[in-house]
């Protein structure tokens, strides 16, 4: 767990509209010096539990943990996968909410890991 500091929210608020919240779940992989961060949001009514990989500014990893909302509105594992390709996310189609939720998180994130690290 690591708490954010008034001024690191602030440094957030900042470059985004994202709510962010005080207390991070970040964990430091030792075994490639990575961080895993872990974010539960809501995506239409239900919850969505994001575990994000974070290695050297880029997504390394990402997967959805829980995902309470319907089945047909979860994201393929192939369109994940472009996170940790270092280009531009195709638009999924029939899960536009999802794939916002996951897009939000993972800036979100990477803006996060870049303030955390970089102090």
């Amino acid at each position: 767990m690591h708490y954010l500091t008034p001024e690191q929210v602030s440094q957030i608020k900042e470059k985004t509209d994202f709510h962010v919240s005080k207390l991070i779940l970040r964990f430091k992989n030792s075994c490639n010096d990575s961080f895993v961060y872990v974010d539960s949001h809501i995506v239409r009514t239900l919850s969505e539990t994001v575990l994000i990989e974070v290695k050297d500014k880029k997504i390394s990893t990402i997967d959805i943990a829980s995902f309470m909302e319907p089945r047909e509105y979860l994201p393929p594992a192939k369109w994940l996968d472009q996170f940790t390709k270092g280009h531009e996310v195709d638009a999924l189609t029939g899960a536009t909410l999802s794939q916002n939720a996951i897009k939000n998180s993972v800036k979100k994130y990477l803006l996060v890991d870049t303030i955390l690290n970089d102090t």
